[in-house]
């Protein structure tokens, strides 16, 4: 589907790639511990830090944002780190419960902002057709939209200049737009959670698993950790 088709360098794969890069003589666990962090990753974070993390240098900036942004300063790019400071819900939590962390809360709702802000007036169709994430997979992946999005926010690390269907925004600077999603994200959590942004922990998403045969069997359901890496460790027996 189009949702697994990142059309741009945001994907998936350079999470994996970096991961093994650093890799020699595995052992078993070795392997399982990097299978870990592929799968606890927002695969979306390699690509979008690093603009949103430049806006730090703006003067203008309230003493509000300067603590957001340093949320995201400090944060390791896992949408799900169970038991970590600041991370999501220890794993004792039942999955229906687990929240993501702050800082995962912040930059998940600042990507959501930066997509609505350069592609809201789309037809709903379009943008549902390069965003596509379905309820228990990928949620934490890299679509089509968001490779779009970063030909506009990081101009000179994409291979193609930002796409004409943003020619209509009537202020594209990468700057103003991440200023503006910065802005309105903060006031959208505070709404939500309050005005401490060590509480803003949104719902982690949930998947149920099924036998992985497709016969009829068990069934659990854990907090979501995006792709198929947990094929590897779960077992039925």
């Amino acid at each position: 589907g189009s949702n697994t088709r990142p059309g741009g360098p945001a994907n998936r794969v350079a999470v994996i790639r970096r991961l093994l890069s650093g890799a020699h003589h595995l052992t078993a666990a070795g392997l399982m511990r990097i299978d870990t962090a592929i799968g606890e990753a927002d695969m979306r974070a390699p690509g979008y830090l690093p603009a949103l993390l430049a806006s730090r240098t703006d003067q203008r900036l309230s003493a509000a944002q300067q603590t957001a942004l340093r949320l995201l300063a400090g944060w390791d790019g896992r949408a799900y780190a169970p038991g970590e400071t600041g991370g999501s819900s220890p794993s004792s939590t039942d999955a229906a419960d687990v929240t993501d962390g702050p800082a995962a809360t912040l930059f998940a709702q600042m990507r959501t902002a930066i997509v609505n802000r350069l592609f809201g007036g789309l037809p709903g169709q379009v943008v549902t057709r390069l965003n596509t994430l379905s309820s228990e997979s990928h949620q934490y992946d890299v679509t089509p939209l968001d490779n779009l999005a970063l030909r506009v926010i990081r101009p000179h690390w994409a291979g193609l200049p930002p796409p004409s269907l943003v020619l209509v925004i009537s202020n594209r600077k990468p700057a103003a737009i991440i200023k503006h999603a910065l802005a309105t994200s903060l006031a959208l959590l505070t709404k939500r959670y309050g005005s401490a942004p060590d509480k803003w922990r949104r719902h982690h998403a949930v998947s149920h698993l099924d036998s992985l045969t497709g016969v009829v069997g068990p069934s659990a359901t854990e907090p979501f950790l995006d792709r198929g890496s947990w094929v590897q460790q779960v077992a039925f027996g």
